[in-house]
């Protein structure tokens, strides 16, 4: 046999061994190269209109529509977090069916307004109990009773983990400027939001968003403030809800992801993000689903009625 052809069988083999090994190797450990993969499906602004209406200021789709496209979205992704943006309600909707529609949309988070919360259990004869609904009020102090809503949701079932944290400015209440909602509950301010939260969202292995609701007539919140990363380490994605933009649209701001759903509830806005880490967002797509383009759904049309 001529050293060449010796040469090649050696070559040949060290390939073949190298081969094998990594195969042993990555039978025993995860070798893809997929970044892991999240969709979030956020909407806003319902205003207590819950029929289909052709009003400038409210849901123009309806909720039985709201629905067809949520059924739809956990067909293609089971897995998708659904997030609310609050303003949900008005003085004059019927309370307790909107707490009904609302708990059948199976809504990961609802990051309410203050006088969302108030109105949707201000009547004690509801069927549905405060943590019936998956409500987020993080900048809230409450008294004993309520004092679990303040926690932020950590979503680990998916790939990557998600922690959502809520924000509800202090210019958004009910009537009044006071910080205090009642006798024994009050707003944290964004500084001592932060103070709370910070740590946290900085230690957390995964995607970090954070839901804020403020009043754009308030000089100190009219932007993502330029110094967010500074001050929210490891944040990821901010969604605006609140008097933001009209139509929506997602951008870097500030360095990072920007989410402003729209106002009057007209949307379903979807944001898929991608980590190749499984805490950075190496890439992000959205869309959004006009909800007055999808048939109503049949069961939540007989609830509403006419």
């Amino acid at each position: 046999m001529s050293s060449k052809l010796i040469k090649n069988v050696f070559i040949h083999s060290v390939a073949l061994v190298i081969a094998v090994l990594i195969i042993i190797i990555c039978s025993g450990i995860n070798c893809t190269t997929e970044p892991s993969f999240t969709r979030l499906v956020i909407t806003g602004d319902l205003m207590g209109v819950i029929k289909d209406c052709s009003c400038p200021h409210g849901q123009p789709g309806g909720l039985a529509r709201r629905k067809t496209v949520f059924d739809n979205i956990r067909k293609e992704t089971p897995n998708a977090v659904f997030i609310d943006c609050g303003n949900l309600t008005d003085k004059n909707v019927n309370q307790e069916l909107l707490r009904e529609l609302l708990y059948k949309l199976q809504y990961d988070v609802i990051c309410c307004y203050m006088c969302d919360y108030e109105r949707l259990y201000s009547n004690k004869t509801t069927k549905l109990n405060p943590g019936d609904l998956p409500l987020l009020l993080c900048n809230y102090i409450y008294d004993k009773n309520i004092e679990t809503l303040a926690q932020p949701l950590v979503k680990d079932d998916i790939d990557p983990s998600v922690l959502i944290i809520s924000y509800t400015s202090q210019s958004i209440l009910s009537g009044t400027d006071s910080t205090a909602i009642s006798k024994d509950n009050k707003l944290l301010s964004w500084e001592d939001t932060i103070n709370k939260y910070g740590t946290q969202s900085s230690k957390f292995n995964g995607i970090v968003v954070l839901v804020c609701n403020w009043d754009y007539n308030d000089t100190d919140m009219l932007t993502v403030p330029p110094t967010i990363i500074q001050d929210w380490k490891g944040l990821d994605v901010i969604i605006i809800g609140g008097s933001g933009f009209i139509e929506p649209e997602v951008k870097r701001e500030n360095g990072v992801i920007t989410v402003y759903p729209g106002i009057y509830g007209e949307y379903v806005l979807i944001l898929d993000i991608w980590s190749e880490n499984g805490k950075d967002i190496s890439k992000f797509e959205w869309e959004v689903i006009p909800t007055e383009t999808v048939m109503p759904d049949s069961t939540f049309e007989v609830l509403i009625g006419n």
